[in-house]
């Protein structure tokens, strides 16, 4: 099944954006038709629109045609782009030190592109692990009470 976009805001605004993986859309990985003062950081994007790993201003990952939409945070975090990893010469590290433009009406950029991909927060991650053992600990306590006691 070919996705065409991963994310796709049509007058939406007041958004906050992150912690998506964004992959091999067949267009962009976010695409804002319209809206406004929309958020978009620490997401990664692979693959978008026929992106590889080597920049290809005809393969731009995300388009930007609403207004006032910032594609980094305000403390200095933007997001992962595959085609988009280097150079990382200039403090702060982990951040590219060139932006990455964003297609659209809105000359968008991302000022802080990341140069590792970011984590996702897992749904439940070991958290069933974690409560399962609990549980058996819980009950082998109250078996072991109940023989003393007897």
């Amino acid at each position: 099944m070919n996705i065409q976009y991963g994310i796709r805001l049509w007058s939406s605004s007041d958004n906050n954006i992150s912690w998506n993986q964004v992959c091999n859309d067949t267009l962009r990985g976010v695409y804002i038709l319209s809206g406004s003062n929309n958020t978009i950081w620490n997401n990664t994007f692979i693959g978008n629109n026929g992106a590889g790993t080597v920049y290809d201003p005809t393969h731009i990952q995300a388009s930007d045609d609403g207004t006032n939409n910032r594609w980094n945070s305000s403390s200095g975090f933007g997001n992962y782009w595959s085609d988009w990893t280097t150079p990382d010469v200039v403090p702060p590290y982990g951040i590219v030190d060139v932006p990455y433009d964003i297609a659209g009406s809105a000359g968008a950029k991302d000022y802080y592109p990341l140069t590792t991909p970011q984590e996702p927060i897992p749904e439940f991650g070991m958290m069933p692990l974690v409560v399962t053992v609990l549980l058996a600990a819980i009950v082998l306590m109250i078996g072991a009470r109940r023989r003393k006691a007897q």
